[in-house]
Parts: C-alpha cells; structure tokens; sequence
C-alpha cells in the first residue's frame, strides 16, 4: 500500500500537480472503504438471491417398515424382476430392503441409510462392505444393471442366510 501509495504521487507530481502531505493515508483509507463496500454488496446480493429461491421441496419417505409387497413375495425376487423390467434404482432399494431382512433388523426404516441400517442392526463390522450401497443410492452418477447385481451378490456372498446376533 505504501508503494501504491508513492506511485500515485509520482505520478501527481509528474503531472504537475502537488501532492498533499497525507495523500498516501487517504488513498488508503479510500481503498479499504472501497474495498467493504464492494463485499457488503456482494454478500447482500447472495443473501437475496438464496432468500428468493427458498429451501426446495423434500419429498420424505414415510418412516415405516418395508413397503408393502405381494403376498409371498420376497425382497430377492423383487429385486431380480425389477432389475430384468430395467428399474435400476427400485432395484436398489428392494437390495436395501433383502439387506434389511438378512440382517434381522424387522424396524428398519426407510428414511436409513444403508450405514444406519448396519449400525442399528448391530453389525458394525460390514460398514466397509455396504458403503457402495449408498454410493449408488444417493450418488451423483447413474447406477447401471449390473453395478446392482454385483453388489447383491457380494452381499449374498458376505452374509449367512439367516441374520445372526
């Protein structure tokens, strides 16, 4: 700032005119109030612009047990038809529901991630071995087919068959 400030009354002086004894102080002083100025304005013109839009809608899922389904049906045949109808992310939360059902946990809630569900569940031990589930629930990308029977097989694979406590 000092050296802005000898610049600009070389420049003065080049220019012929005389330059005041306080003159680096002022500009200074003019550039910080320039300065809060300009971020007063811009924080104001976030703040509007987010106070307009508002929050967006949330559509929650009931917090109830596992959606109704046929009777006699199970949450692995559910998961094989929507996968071979291409439903790719009602397959992944009929894998969240069979997941729910193999690890004993009947109060399961739909508003759990697949983390929640494991730890509730007791099982703490497979957080690892469920964290791609979430990724593909609640990631950015697009989930294919094949990612879903994967990771259900490796479930299958990884879990008994009978929830054990």
């Amino acid at each position: 700032t000092a050296y802005l400030g000898r610049l600009l009354e070389r420049l003065i002086e080049a220019a012929g005119g005389a330059v005041p004894e306080n003159f680096g102080v002022g500009c200074l002083g003019f550039v910080v109030v320039l300065a809060l100025l300009l971020a007063f304005w811009l924080l104001l013109r976030l703040w509007l612009r987010r106070s307009k839009k508002g929050p967006a809608p949330v559509e929650l899922a009931p917090a109830s047990a596992a959606p109704a389904l046929p009777p006699g049906a199970d949450w692995e045949s559910e998961l094989e038809g929507r996968l071979v109808r291409g439903e790719v992310h009602a397959a992944l939360e009929a894998l969240w529901w069979w997941l729910a059902g193999r690890l004993g946990a009947p109060a399961a809630q739909a508003s759990w991630t697949t983390r929640e569900l494991v730890e509730r569940a007791g099982r703490r031990d497979l957080r690892r071995l469920v964290t791609p589930l979430d990724r593909l629930i609640y990631g950015a990308g697009q989930p294919t087919a094949g990612e879903v029977r994967g990771l259900f097989d490796t479930f299958r694979a990884a879990l008994p068959a009978e929830p054990s406590r």
